[in-house]
């Protein structure tokens, strides 16, 4: 028994630094690769943007809710049901998480608008209206609470966030340019009078929507948004 074990220990130490050797060489691919370990099961591998998305979409639910600064980054990943230290291996710091989730919700915004905005079973005015009243209905549901992330993210990061405010900018540039083109067909098509400046237009409307969603938060009411409706429609209508 003796002889055995004398015999097997520089083996045995051998395994062991080759084993050793083996997992680095593992981490270092891993680290490379930026696969998250807690992502790697018996069954194989989570796909990299399936856990993305999942904090991404964590992460709006939360934020649209609490505000960007005040959500922390363990709240997410608490949420997501996602382990700790995950986070960087999907975002390089929690700004860049902030962009891409403004990425993700403008996507979802302007897919909303596109689909009202392209029924043409509707005049072009009427488009426009459907996309807000759909938008109402839904913020009403929810209680008048988050309404408008990319609105709410403006008037939280705007002015201090460079970064944050060219982003939306830029998202709203988009909106602001199908907005317009909804009221140009209506112009073409009779319905809107052509002396009218579109693009004065829809700015008005744009702050005038973000300003209806701010006071329903305050009123926990739909009236000002009914206000906005009224107004808006109203004064185009008469165009």
């Amino acid at each position: 028994m003796h002889i055995f074990s004398c015999n097997f220990a520089p083996v045995l130490v051998k395994i062991l630094i080759l084993i050793r050797f083996i997992g680095n060489i593992i981490n270092l691919l891993l680290y490379y690769l930026k696969i998250d370990r807690s992502t790697i099961h018996f069954g194989g591998i989570m796909k990299k943007s399936e856990t993305k998305t999942l904090l991404i979409k964590t992460g709006i639910k939360i934020i649209i809710k609490k505000g960007f600064n005040a959500t922390g980054v363990q709240e997410i990943l608490k949420a997501a049901d996602v382990p700790k230290g995950s986070f960087y291996f999907y975002f390089d710091s929690k700004d860049a998480f902030g962009l891409e989730i403004i990425d993700h919700y403008a996507q979802y915004y302007i897919r909303e608008i596109d689909i009202k905005l392209q029924n043409k079973c509707f005049p072009p005015i009427t488009r426009l209206r459907n996309f807000f009243s759909a938008f109402s209905k839904k913020f009403e549901e929810d209680n008048f609470s988050g309404g408008n992330l990319l609105g709410n993210l403006i008037q939280e990061m705007g002015d201090i966030n460079e970064t944050f405010r060219k982003k939306l900018r830029n998202i709203y540039s988009i909106i602001i340019t199908k907005f317009i083109g909804c009221l140009k067909e209506a112009q073409l098509k009779g319905s809107l009078s052509e002396s009218l400046d579109v693009k004065e237009t829809v700015g008005f409307i744009i702050s005038a929507w973000e300003g209806a969603l701010m006071r329903s938060k305050i009123d926990k009411s739909i009236k000002p948004i009914k206000q906005f409706d009224t107004f808006i429609f109203n004064l185009i209508g008469k165009n």
